[in-house]
């Protein structure tokens, strides 16, 4: 046999090298799918909070609202038949209940100025000179990496629009966190060439660490989301949905009996409040100087 024509087998460290490579590969497209999983649950979950609160939060503020005028006039009430005067009698009021008013009257100046577009600008920060210089050298890697024009067919070409819409919101927001979890794992190439077998293998684990650590980031803040009390709610909710029931509806017709009873018996309290202050009140005729 001519040597000439035998094919030269790989080192080890060759055949590790390629092992490592197509494994980094593979983690680096699991952090583009599950970061493009991650924000696609945020946005869904943020669109439900938004749909809650526009069908819901108002009618939890009134009951509140209503509960604690409630609570207050008791108390004015049984201040009023111990004989502490009407000054006084509003300050304890004002002082024990100084807390649950201005926490309501925080949330009612949220629910009266938020709209969407003050909501999107609430999400964007400023970041420091470096780190804005870092997100935009990482999203023109990445914009040159997932350029929906580099695609070969139109199931990828899909794909790298999703990735695109995902890397311009987070450009947009200066969300520098998952441009790094987009780009991370990226091997440098000019210096990659340079470095011998050895010195390659250990920057390729070093990078495959870096993915292994990213991937477990992602999946808690996945299983975080879905642990919270609003993703838990919007469960619960699409499912009623396909039972054909609007859970939320119901839930507002709830609240609005129950704000209604709150309102009636508030006026009731209210009532009597002023007859016996009336009463305790000694009246004056006209022209007669009050002693």
């Amino acid at each position: 046999m001519n040597p000439s024509t035998l094919i030269p087998l790989k080192t080890r460290d060759e055949v590790e090298i390629e092992q490592l490579m197509m494994a980094i590969q593979a983690k680096r497209d699991e952090i583009t799918e599950m970061t493009l999983a991650l924000e696609n649950l945020k946005h869904e979950v943020y669109r439900f909070e938004r749909g809650y609160n526009a069908r819901i939060a108002e009618f939890y503020f009134e009951l509140d609202k209503a509960e604690l005028e409630t609570k207050e006039y008791r108390l004015r009430l049984r201040l009023l038949q111990e004989g502490v005067s009407h000054t006084e009698l509003e300050m304890r009021v004002e002082s024990c209940f100084r807390s649950e008013r201005n926490r309501l009257a925080d949330y009612e100046n949220e629910i009266g100025v938020e709209d969407e577009k003050s909501g999107e600008m609430e999400k964007k920060q400023t970041l420091p000179k470096d780190q804005l210089k870092q997100l935009r050298t990482l999203y023109l890697k990445l914009a040159k990496v997932y350029h929906p024009d580099k695609a070969n067919h139109g199931e990828q070409q899909n794909k790298r629009k999703q990735i695109m819409t995902l890397i311009n919101h987070a450009y947009e927001n200066q969300d520098l966190q998952t441009l790094q979890r987009m780009h991370v794992g990226e091997i440098l190439q000019d210096e990659f060439a340079e470095e011998i077998p050895r010195e390659r293998k250990r920057r390729l684990m070093q990078e495959m660490n870096r993915l292994m650590r990213a991937i477990g980031e992602l999946r808690l803040e996945i299983n975080h989301t879905k642990s919270s009390r609003i993703f838990q709610l919007k469960q619960e909710v699409e499912k009623a949905r396909e039972n054909g029931i609007d859970l939320l509806a119901n839930l507002a017709r709830d609240l609005q009996r129950k704000i209604n009873t709150s309102r009636h018996r508030l006026a009731d309290l209210v009532n009597v409040f002023h007859r016996l202050r009336e009463k305790k009140t000694p009246s004056v005729s006209p022209g007669a100087r009050p002693v």
